[in-house]
């Protein structure tokens, strides 16, 4: 049989129910899906407003829980924040202290008054301390109780208040230290000059630091003259204006600082200036030179003077107070009185160290290779002279005599030294509790009377650790027999002199010991030999040195 649709009665029945199914399982897809669409939805809901978010946390307000322990005040003194605390009170009812810093705080205490308030800010939240007293002590007076370390500047320099400490003194006699600003102060260091002022002023009371001294601009020398910006000097010119101020008695170059910064040759200064007379020393018997020059290793040479009337002659005249290191001065042609190649004169505490001299030196009395005279309480050390150093009495290859309580150490003289009475291969004269250390001389030495290899007299407290090598010693004229290898002195230890010393003119030395005048006796063999000293306590760490069995000992700094 067939249906309708011309299909066999049983493929129809087949049909239909094939269909059923169909259906069934599409409708069943359909209602899983949906379920899988539910469950996706929930989980989407879930996920975005399901899971609350935790609510934020704000600051809801501050209060004072322990008030300050100061509540009393002076006029105008700052709020102390000593055992306050201060408390922040938050949204979810927790509580934290705030630490509170100047900033914060809004109050005035320029005024006397009583139940004050300070307001306290944090965050957008306001708090207040109460019950503060201003009292009624009012500033009396400020005082610079304490100088500031820098007193001396340049022009235009800004001051320097370290180290200053200015002090209040209130109406209750109480006092206070003053913070210094830059506000309260008033100065003018635009003109150079001594006991310049500073003006501090804080509320209505001031107070000055007198005493400052500002340096002018020079218009002869760069620098400022101070130790860290010396008056530097590179040109003869600039060298002999400094002559003329200092003998001028130009107070504005006493206790300065002078720096050479080249090489001078003063030979513009010789023979036709000064009306033969040649270069005029720096400082004389009325101004003396008082400041503190400094060669830096550089050279003055064709030195000339000849003025005997003139007395203190040499590069400087009188130093007083002074010093002088770090130069040479070559070629030297002086002919003067207490004359000396550096100085001529050298008191009062002066110095002269680092220093060489070559060339010629003739005066009268008191003459020397680098200085003159050296004396009360001043010093000449680590210097020589080479060359001809010619006079009468006190004659010496460095210095021509020391006095009072000066000091001659780890000098040198080569050459020839010439004169009539006092004359020594390195000093002259010695006296007055001076002393001579650590010296030599290998030069000639020509006198007539108390003639030393070393020290012609000396009457002074020390002689000691010094070598005559001189070649010879020589009387030119007379029958006087004070002739010594070393020199005459009242305290003499560990010196030395060659045993082989030519004694010219028709004199002899005596048997010779470390401590007489004569030294201890020492061949040339011996003189090389550094044992020879070390035996006598001298020092070959720091002061000596010697090429072993080839030359004589020599200063270290050589």
């Amino acid at each position: 049989m067939y249906n309708i649709n011309g299909l066999p009665e049983a493929s129809f029945e087949v049909s239909i129910w094939n269909l059923q199914i169909n259906m069934y399982f599409k409708l069943r897809f359909l209602i899983i899906m949906r379920k899988l669409l539910f469950l996706t939805l929930s989980v989407l809901i879930l996920i975005t407003t399901g899971c609350k978010k935790e609510k934020e946390v704000t600051l809801e307000s501050i209060a004072v829980t322990t008030q300050p322990t100061k509540k009393t005040y002076k006029v105008d003194e700052a709020f102390d924040l000593s055992g306050m605390i201060v408390t922040a009170t938050y949204s979810d009812k927790s509580t934290a202290p705030v630490t509170i810093t100047a900033a914060m705080l809004s109050y005035n205490f320029s005024k006397i008054g009583t139940n004050l308030s300070v307001t306290i800010t944090y965050e957008g939240k306001t708090t207040t301390v109460t019950g503060i007293t201003v009292t009624g002590v009012t500033l009396v007076s400020i005082a610079v109780t304490t100088q500031p370390t820098k007193k001396t500047y340049n022009v235009d320099d800004m001051f320097d208040p370290t180290g200053m400490v200015v002090t209040a003194t209130y109406s209750d006699n109480s006092t206070a230290p003053i913070t210094i600003t830059a506000a309260m102060l008033s100065y003018n260091f635009s003109i150079g000059g001594m006991n310049k002022i500073v003006t501090i002023t804080y509320e209505d009371k001031t107070t000055t630091v007198t005493g400052i001294t500002v340096n002018p601009i020079d218009s002869n020398f760069a620098g400022a003259g101070t130790s860290d910006d010396p008056f530097e000097i590179d040109t003869p010119k600039q060298l002999a204006k400094l002559a003329e101020l200092v003998n001028a008695g130009n107070p504005d170059y006493y206790d300065k600082y002078f720096k050479l910064t080249a090489d001078i040759d003063l030979s513009y200064y010789g023979e036709e200036w000064n009306n033969g007379k040649g270069w005029i020393p720096i400082g004389n018997a009325a101004f003396f030179f008082r400041s503190k020059f400094d060669g830096a290793g550089y050279t003055v040479s064709g030195l000339y003077i000849n003025n005997s009337d003139f007395i203190y002659s040499g590069l400087f005249g009188f130093v007083y107070g002074g010093t002088i290191a770090n130069l040479s001065v070559t070629n030297v042609d002086i002919r003067g009185n207490y004359v000396g190649g550096v100085a001529g004169m050298v008191s009062n505490g002066s110095s002269i160290t680092k220093c060489y001299v070559t060339g010629t030196v003739e005066g009268d009395a008191n003459v020397g290779g680098v200085a003159g005279i050296v004396q009360i309480g001043s010093s000449v050390s680590n210097c020589y002279a080479t060359g001809t150093v010619e006079g009468n009495a006190a004659v010496g290859g460095v210095v021509g005599s020391v006095h009072i309580d000066s000091n001659i150490t780890n000098c040198y003289s080569t050459g020839t030294v010439k004169g009539d009475n006092q004359v020594g291969g390195v000093i002259g004269w010695a006296g007055d509790n001076s002393s001579v250390t650590n010296c030599y001389a290998a030069c000639m030495v020509e006198g007539n009377y108390i003639v030393g290899g070393v020290v012609g007299g000396y009457s002074g407290n020390l002689l000691t650790n010094c070598a005559a090598l001189n070649p010879s010693i020589k009387r030119t004229s007379g029958t006087e027999l004070s002739f010594w290898r070393v020199g005459f002195g009242l305290t003499l230890n560990n010196n030395v002199a060659l045993v082989d010393m030519e004694a010219l003119g028709d004199i002899t030395f005596g048997t010779g010991a470390h401590d007489n005048l004569n030294g201890e006796s020492i061949s040339t063999e011996q003189a090389k030999q550094q044992a020879t000293y070390t035996g006598m306590g001298w020092n070959f760490t720091t002061v000596w040195k010697i090429n072993e069995g080839v030359g004589y000992p020599k200063l270290m700094w050589e």
